[in-house]
């Protein structure tokens, strides 16, 4: 096992997946992908409305804000990892969180996932969270889920 990708979203079982990642990482001698995904669906809170009109610039206010917090968790994230030295990488993606852990994860290079089961929503969806429940039904990668 040489590299494993945590999605992060900076919620305590995001830092327990990420926690229990680096134990992994340091046994295997790996590598660790730190991922968060800016959920694109929120820049489009309004499309149930069709009368009403896109404020563009509010749009992208929002974005330029969701990038600016992606930053700082992953800033935190790595920050986590800094006894794995340069062993850590970082990637922030924007689109579907679930499309987009999924697409990652299928890539060669990685050869499991480690994510927390519930994210900042917390238990509000089911015993399992939704994004690591579709995570877990569309990949085929060796999946630890973190409670």
């Amino acid at each position: 096992m040489k590299t494993i990708l945590v999605p992060v979203d900076g919620s305590e079982c995001s830092d327990r997946a990420i926690d229990q990642a680096i134990e992994l990482v340091q046994f295997y001698q790996g590598k660790l992908v730190l991922l968060h995904v800016i959920d694109d669906e929120s820049f489009f809170i309004f499309s149930d409305y069709p009368s009403a009109p896109i404020n563009f610039e509010a749009i992208e206010i929002l974005r330029q804000r969701m990038q600016v917090a992606a930053a700082e968790i992953l800033k935190r994230a790595k920050d986590r990892c800094a006894v794995l030295g340069d062993r850590v990488e970082i990637v922030s993606q924007e689109g579907h969180p679930v499309d987009k852990i999924v697409e990652y994860a299928n890539q060669d290079e990685i050869d499991m996932i480690v994510m927390g089961s519930h994210g900042r929503r917390g238990f509000r969806h089911s015993y399992l969270g939704s994004t690591t429940h579709k995570v877990a039904a569309n990949t085929a990668k060796p999946l630890m889920i973190i409670h």
